[in-house]
């Protein structure tokens, strides 16, 4: 009963101010187009892959540099490497190197075997490199002198920040 006086109640509605329905649909047509238009859509940078260059490398908030396997497979499988940094444009690189070289850092295998971790603590505390959060490096690749290049500028997180405890908790 209550479909069937809806629907006459709708039939009578039109019938009656027919000119004012489509006058009034009109005018909800344009504003509804008018707000589709102040749309501003960004693109999400990182596909479902992970990583846009394809190489994965990322930096923990404790400055630990981890190269994924096909990163450090791709970069030659140093047993150490040189950290360079570069102030204007923000830019890290790592260099593969002989372990008689004096300032190179250790790459340490990870538990699975696949990755490796450079403990750049001090690397990243003398050049004032800092997040809050571990970030990985969308476009990380490698140069033609076979030079990890890093840009400190297009970074996402891939960690959630660290929850700060209220004092005396």
């Amino acid at each position: 009963f209550l479909e069937v006086g809806l629907a006459f109640a709708f039939e009578t509605v039109v019938v009656f101010f027919g000119r004012f329905l489509l006058k009034f649909c009109c005018i909800c047509a344009t504003l509804l187009h008018t707000m589709d238009t102040y749309k501003k859509w960004e693109e999400f940078p990182v596909g479902p892959c992970g990583a846009v260059s394809g190489l994965h490398v990322s930096l923990d908030r404790k400055g630990t540099i981890l190269l994924g396997a096909r990163t450090f497979r791709k970069l030659g499988e140093p047993e150490q490497v040189l950290l360079l940094f570069e102030r204007r444009n923000g830019l890290i690189a790592i260099v593969p190197t002989t372990p008689k070289a004096t300032n190179c850092y250790p790459l340490h295998e990870s538990h699975n075997g696949g990755h490796r971790k450079i403990r750049a603590n001090l690397f990243c505390r003398h050049y004032g490199i800092a997040f809050g959060r571990t970030v990985a490096f969308n476009t990380a690749y490698i140069d033609d002198d076979g030079k990890l290049i890093l840009d400190l500028r297009d970074v996402r997180a891939v960690t959630r920040p660290k929850r700060l405890l209220p004092v005396g908790v």
